[in-house]
């Protein structure tokens, strides 16, 4: 028997699912969320960001705020998902892993995923199911894990 684990996940949310058979059904194990993804960028920061003047044109301009404290949320949460990944594969506790991801979480937890953890993602959908049913999830894998 194969231990296959299947993260669906978006920015607020990451349910991991197990199965020991290669068309079996999916079992949840557990999830992760991250509340301040569903917050608003101006109820993560307490000030604005800086402006300008450009006195021969008097014309004003903001600056900073490229790097949202949104954004450094959702990386925090994609490394604490990546880092409870690498723990578990390290313990046995899955073999083959694939990811139904939001496409721009997708991108976000590949970056943050350790080598040997990576080399086992067997496949990818970038579907964002975080709050399908387990049902949903195994519909969009293929027939045989």
């Amino acid at each position: 028997m194969e231990k296959i684990w299947v993260l669906a996940g978006d920015t607020s949310c990451a349910r991991v699912f197990a199965t020991d058979r290669r068309n079996g059904d999916l079992e949840e194990q557990f999830d992760l969320v991250n509340p301040e993804a569903r917050l608003h960028e101006r109820e993560l920061t307490s000030d604005l960001p800086g402006r300008t003047a450009n006195s021969a044109t008097r014309t004003r301009h903001g600056y900073g705020g490229e790097d949202t404290k949104k954004h450094h949320a959702t990386t925090r949460f994609a490394r604490e998902i990546s880092e409870r990944l690498e723990k578990a594969r390290i313990q046995g506790k899955w073999e083959k892993l694939y990811i139904v991801a939001d496409p721009s979480f997708l991108g976000e937890l590949r970056k943050c995923l350790d080598p040997d953890t990576a080399q086992r993602v067997t496949g990818e959908v970038d579907k964002n199911l975080a709050r399908g049913t387990a049902a949903d999830v195994r519909r969009v894998l293929p027939d045989f894990l």
